[in-house]
Order: C-alpha cells, then sequence, then structure tokens
C-alpha cells in the first residue's frame, strides 16, 4: 500500500475516540522528478501558475491560491497566525505555515509535509487539499501531470486501492461508535443522531443513525422487525445475539444495501451502505471493510469478520 498522506491522529482506534480522526491516504511522490515539468488539471483545465512546485518529506507542494482558487475556494491569508484558509460552500481548511497540524471543518489531521512559505509564496500538499474539497486527485506518471476530477466516473475503480477515514462519534447526545468510510467519500450530513458520506459521483452512501430503541426487548426482535421490512429482497443476512449485533443486506432492484446494527438496550446504532446494483464490482471490499470497522465504542473492535 502506498503511504499515507495524513496519519491518524492516534494509531489505536480506542484512543482516537473524542475526536474525529481524519485519513487521507495517498501520497504524490517523486523525489526523482522535475518539479518544473509537472503540470496541474482541474477537470481537464490546466491550472496555470507562476509560482515553483516544491517537493518536501517526497511529496509534492504547490501554490495555495493559485489551486485554491483553481479549485473554487476563497482563499484567505491570516497574516498574524502565519495561516492560509480555503473555504469552498460548508467546507473549511486551514494550515499554518511550518506546522504539520491541519484542519477540516475543525477536525485536526497530521500531514506528513507541512505547508511552508518560499519566496513570500504558499506551498501545500498537493493531493491534501484536493481530496479535502472532495475531489479525486490522481497522478499520471507517464505525463507528470496532477489531476483534479470532481466528477470522477468512478471513484473506486480499483478497490484493492481504496483509502479510509476513521471517524470516531463521542457526541454526549448519542452512543460511541467508531467507523471507517472512504476517503474520497465527503461528510454531508451530521448531527447528534445522524452521520451521513457520500460518493464525488453521489451514487453511493453511508449513514449512521443513532435511534431510540423503539421498543424492542433484544437484539432478536430488532433483527426480526427489520427482516420483516426486506424479507421478499435479502441477499445476506446474519445474526450475533450473544455480541447484540446483526446485518443484513437486501437488493431493492436499483440499489444494494448493507446494514449492520447494534442493540445496547436502550438504543440502536445502525449503519447503512448503499451503492448501485451495476457497481457491486467496485464496493465489495469495501462493504466489507467499513462494515468490519463499525463497532461501539465500548465494544472494541469486531474480530472474524461480520
Amino acid at each position: 500500500m502506498v503511504s499515507s498522506m495524513v496519519k491518524l491522529i492516534s494509531s489505536k482506534r480506542a484512543a482516537c475516540l473524542g475526536i474525529i480522526c481524519t485519513l487521507l491516504l495517498f501520497s504524490l511522490t517523486g523525489s526523482s522528478l522535475a518539479s518544473d515539468s509537472i503540470r496541474i488539471f482541474i477537470n481537464g483545465t490546466e491550472l496555470v501558475y507562476d509560482v515553483p512546485l516544491e517537493y518536501n518529506n517526497g511529496r509534492l507542494l504547490v501554490p495555495v491560491r493559485a489551486l485554491g482558487e483553481g479549485l473554487g475556494c476563497e482563499v484567505i491569508w491570516d497574516d498574524a497566525n502565519q495561516s492560509a484558509i480555503l473555504q469552498k460552500g460548508d467546507i473549511v481548511i486551514a494550515m499554518t505555515a511550518g506546522s504539520v497540524w491541519a484542519s477540516i471543518n475543525e477536525d485536526l489531521i497530521e500531514l506528513e509535509a507541512p505547508m511552508q512559505i518560499t519566496n513570500g509564496h504558499c506551498l501545500a500538499p498537493a493531493r491534501f487539499v484536493g481530496e479535502a474539497l472532495g475531489y479525486a486527485v490522481s497522478w499520471k506518471e507517464d505525463a507528470q501531470e496532477v489531476r483534479y476530477d470532481d466528477n470522477p466516473s468512478s471513484p473506486l475503480l480499483d478497490p484493492g486501492k481504496v483509502e479510509y477515514v476513521t471517524y470516531c462519534n463521542l457526541n454526549s447526545a448519542s452512543t460511541p461508535y467508531v467507523i471507517d468510510y472512504p476517503s474520497s467519500f465527503i461528510r454531508d450530513i451530521e448531527d447528534p443522531g445522524e452521520i451521513s458520506f457520500t460518493s464525488p459521483d453521489g451514487q453511493a452512501n453511508l449513514t449512521v443513525w443513532d435511534l431510540h430503541s423503539q421498543g424492542y426487548a433484544n437484539i432478536s426482535e430488532c433483527y426480526a422487525a427489520e427482516r420483516s421490512l426486506h424479507k421478499d429482497s435479502i441477499i445476506y443476512e446474519i445474526l450475533r445475539s450473544e455480541d447484540k449485533w446483526y446485518v443484513l443486506a437486501w437488493d431493492d432492484g436499483n440499489d444494494v444495501v448493507y446494514s449492520k446494527t447494534f442493540f445496547t438496550g436502550s438504543s440502536i446504532v445502525r449503519s447503512h451502505f448503499s451503492y448501485p446494483q451495476a457497481d457491486e464490482k467496485y464496493y465489495e471490499t469495501v462493504i466489507d471493510h467499513c462494515l468490519q470497522s463499525f463497532a461501539l465504542g465500548n465494544t472494541g473492535a469486531i474480530e472474524g469478520g461480520y
């Protein structure tokens, strides 16, 4: 696996509870490449910039203002704090010169190469900025091109190379849990009882709900109730009563949905991962990873599959 662009703030899932850990993997490496020969394209249009690209710790750094504005951001320079702020819609990215710490909507992440100032110009990691804004970022070795695409035809063409972010929920109004999701997915809904992540093309979605127990006495009753709603279209199911969780999957004719549910007695914590039936070959391993990672904060990792 290629080296990560952003490290988890903690190496253990339990240690990251209380914060949202962002893992944006992949790196653009190329210590042997000449930075002045690299071209940048955004949705097929070449980005014009007059600041030389640089490498730091094997990571390609690009001019923040040129790239940010090319990706549709408002770019603000905070001279007092030596920080660059990029804002696009509801996404706010903040980086400080010389610091390996950055933030996306106030979620702290640790970079392997910090933003730096060279000859009065700010340069930041190329892949981090693009993926933080929801773009698919690719490196074309033969042409020495960096490409940013906000509507890739299929964001998961190579399931073996999908990278993941760990989301940790410890909101006081909901049940603690952790779950991994693809780094290319965009977080677009969040409140104490719901968090949602959507693929760049808008076709796949991962949502987690924290619901009241709705009167169920145990996990078996909860399982039977949900199963009855999809009994004619179920393609996979497993009930682990002793561990108080189950998985159901069904095909509604257009989308495939995998649902993993935990029952705590007072609440139901449920994840739904849906994707187009035609894209099943892209999402099989992604489903497996995400559902195995989904666990309540006080249960630890699930062993032996889901």
